[in-house]
């Protein structure tokens, strides 16, 4: 075990202890919220730009970039608010305990990812500069487990691509 594997094992008790105090129903909407966000604003801003010309001239309506973000904030909120209220219930009906403990794992899982995405960006310049010796990264026992878990979730990703709606793609 060699400092790699101490910082990926830091990042990923930092996720799970944060995902703990959150919980899961948090945790998740954080993550939903931002995918959710995105998509809908990039499907429904021209549809809030309508509905505002409903109410103001079409002189005072925002240009587009701005109906985007008021969009995107508004799917967040909402979406958060919706995870406060569903982490309400869940601590009334004493399943506090296990959304805490289902947020520390999603919490550690999330990091993960996101270390793994990371590491595959940083193999991809590893031609211009390095960033880590190679005998450094072949001690290391989580180096390559956590860059072959970004290696599936992309190529699974990229096999989904056609799922999306053409306009954003």
């Amino acid at each position: 075990m060699n400092y790699i594997d101490i910082a990926i094992i830091g990042l990923v008790l930092f996720g799970a202890v944060k995902g703990f105090s959150k919980g899961f129903v948090i945790e998740a909407a954080s993550l939903i919220a931002l995918i959710l966000g995105l998509i809908g604003a990039l499907l429904f801003s021209s549809t809030v730009g309508t509905l505002l010309e409903s109410f103001f001239d079409a002189d005072r309506i925002p240009p587009s970039g701005v109906l985007f973000m008021l969009t995107f904030i508004a799917i967040i909120i909402g979406i958060n608010l919706l995870a406060k209220f569903l982490t309400r219930v869940l601590k009334m009906a004493a399943l506090g305990g296990l959304n805490r403990i289902l947020g520390a794992i999603f919490g550690g899982l999330k990091f993960v990812l996101i270390l793994s995405a990371v590491i595959l960006i940083m193999d991809q310049f590893e031609f211009l500069f390095t960033f880590m010796e190679d005998d450094v990264i072949e001690e290391s026992q989580f180096y390559e487990p956590v860059k072959s878990i970004g290696s599936v979730v992309l190529e699974w990703l990229l096999d989904k691509k056609d799922l999306l709606p053409e306009d954003l793609v």
